[in-house]
This record gives structure tokens, C-alpha cells and sequence, in this order.
């Protein structure tokens, strides 16, 4: 990627995440709720960005540089992304559980058949428990393998799209609220995060902070987004693939996930990455004279 076009998407990427990071405090504070633990958040972000500004100014690898600035922007956007899922949470909407079954039900899929199925192979559910885990591995791995490949250019659709993403699942969460299926008497660490939530609970510690968001599943954006940034010419794109491809597999029973919180993720992803790819377009005379152009001939329409 030119130089140029690195650092406006550097740019961006920050811009976005000081934005999300003041609605965070804005919408805290009138809720009254508290988010502690913000020493060790700080030491962790502080080193990865020290590292980034010394091969900034040095200029002694700017491969390290931007895999280093890479992991500096997904450790604070992961924070205040986090934060910002328990916020829309707060709104305490009611909850749409008997309307997601239905829908599932209509698509012919029984959710307890299946997680009862997946139980009864016990290193089938293994494969996918390790599958479902892997995207914060892949982030990384995928982050030090763009930023020392010709195509850098990918680490900037991979944190782009996961950012577009994001605003929607959260959102779409907070409007639909749904705590998801699971067995009786065994609630998922998330769930119980997300009921904590509902029943009024204003301290989060941020280490112990959980993936809440329910329909639309964003694990299924991330497998799907995964798979996007790492097409041809990456030589990772199919064993990629296939791992991904075990992650949706693994959602409904390792999320745990309605069907149609897959489904919606899916939506979602098909929306983020053409809309991550416009904004990440580079600015060309070419394109420059072709606004210009449509805005003279929008003016000329006006006119008559």
C-alpha cells in the first residue's frame, strides 16, 4: 500500500476508535456503569505502542512497525468495542427468544438436537471448541502476516470490516435482545454476562468482560470476514477456509447461536466488506475527476 494511503487509514482507524471510545464514556456515565481494570489494559496497549513509535522514528523495520501499530489498534478498539456491547445491552429491551426459536423452527433446525448431537462425539465437539476459539490466534497471525507481505493493504480491510461490523451487531443486539439457547442448569459465561447486564449489575471488570452479542452473531462475521481478507493470492486461503469454515460450523453449538443469529451475521458481513472496501478506496486524480464530474452534472439536473 502507498505510504499515503497507510497512514489515512491509520488515521481513520484511530479516529474511529476515539469516537467509539467517547460514546463509551458519554453513554457510561448516564448509565451509571463503571468499567475497572484499566491498569493493565493501559500497560498492555502502552507496550505495543511504544514498540510501534520506536520502528516509526527509527525506521528500522517497517514490517515490525506496522505489524506492531496493527496490534495496538485491535487491542484498544477491542476494548472499547467490548464496552460498547454491555452498553447497548443496558437498554434492557425485551428479549426475542421464543421469536428467534420459531424462526429456526421454520427453517427446520432444532437447536438441542444438534448440541445434543455434537455432545455425543466427544472429539468432533473438541475440533469445533478449538475451532470457534481461533479467530483471536488468526487475528494475530493474519496481522503478522499481511504487514510482511506485498499485501498490507489486508490488514487494513480485516480491522476496517470488523469495525463496520461491529456498530451493526451491536446495535442489531441491543434492539434484539436474546440471551440464546442453551441447556438447562448450564448457562455459558457469556450468557450470564449478558444477564448480569439485564438485572442491573454497574462494575465490569475489563478481564473478565465477555462476547454478549447474540443475533447477529459476530463469530460468524469474523470466520466470514477471515476467509475475505485472506482470498488469492494468500497462500493461507484455504487451509483458512477450511478452518472457518469449522467455526461456523461450531457456532450454534460452541457460541452458543440461533440459526438465525448465523444468518444475520452473514447479512451483516455481506454489507461491512463492500462498505469497508469504498471507504479504504484509494484517491485517485482518476477518481477525483470523476466526482467532480458527477457534481457538475447533479448541478446542471438541478438547474433545469
Amino acid at each position: 500500500m502507498p505510504r499515503k494511503s497507510a497512514q489515512r487509514a491509520f488515521f481513520g482507524a484511530w479516529a474511529f476508535i476515539a469516537l467509539l471510545g467517547l460514546v463509551d464514556w458519554v453513554w457510561a456515565s448516564a448509565a451509571g456503569l463503571s468499567f475497572v481494570g484499566w491498569g493493565r489494559a493501559g500497560l498492555g496497549f502502552g507496550f505495543l505502542a511504544s514498540i510501534a513509535l520506536f520502528y516509526r522514528f527509527t525506521g528500522r523495520s517497517s514490517q515490525l512497525y506496522e505489524a506492531s501499530h496493527y496490534t495496538a489498534l485491535w487491542t484498544a478498539f477491542t476494548i472499547s468495542a467490548a464496552i460498547f456491547t454491555y452498553l447497548t445491552a443496558s437498554l434492557k429491551l425485551p428479549l426475542h427468544e421464543v421469536e428467534f426459536a420459531r424462526l429456526d423452527a421454520a427453517l427446520g433446525f432444532d437447536w438441542y438436537r444438534w448440541a445434543e448431537s455434537i455432545k455425543s462425539h466427544p472429539a468432533l465437539e473438541l475440533l469445533l471448541l478449538c475451532a470457534y476459539n481461533s479467530f483471536l490466534p488468526q487475528i494475530i497471525g493474519s496481522i503478522m502476516y499481511f504487514a510482511s507481505s506485498p499485501r498490507s493493504d489486508r490488514n487494513n480491510e480485516l480491522l476496517g470490516g470488523a469495525m463496520v461490523s461491529l456498530l451493526a451487531t451491536a446495535v442489531l443486539a441491543g434492539l434484539l435482545p436474546a440471551i440464546g439457547p442453551h441447556f438447562p442448569g448450564a448457562i455459558p459465561l457469556c450468557q450470564r454476562a449478558l444477564i448480569a447486564v439485564r438485572e442491573g449489575q454497574s462494575k465490569f471488570a475489563l478481564a473478565e468482560m465477555q462476547g454478549i452479542i447474540t443475533m447477529p452473531s459476530y463469530h460468524t462475521v469474523l470466520a466470514i470476514l477471515l476467509i475475505y481478507v485472506h482470498r488469492p493470492p494468500s497462500r493461507w486461503f484455504l487451509p483458512l477456509a477450511v478452518l472457518n469454515a469449522l467455526m461456523l460450523l461450531s457456532i450454534p453449538s460452541e457460541g452458543p447461536h440461533y440459526l438465525v443469529d448465523m444468518l444475520a451475521g452473514g447479512a451483516v458481513a455481506a454489507v461491512s466488506i463492500p462498505l469497508t472496501a469504498r471507504a479504504l478506496a484509494p484517491v485517485t486524480p482518476h477518481a477525483l475527476a470523476a466526482g467532480v464530474r458527477r457534481r457538475a452534472i447533479r448541478r446542471e439536473l438541478a438547474i433545469d
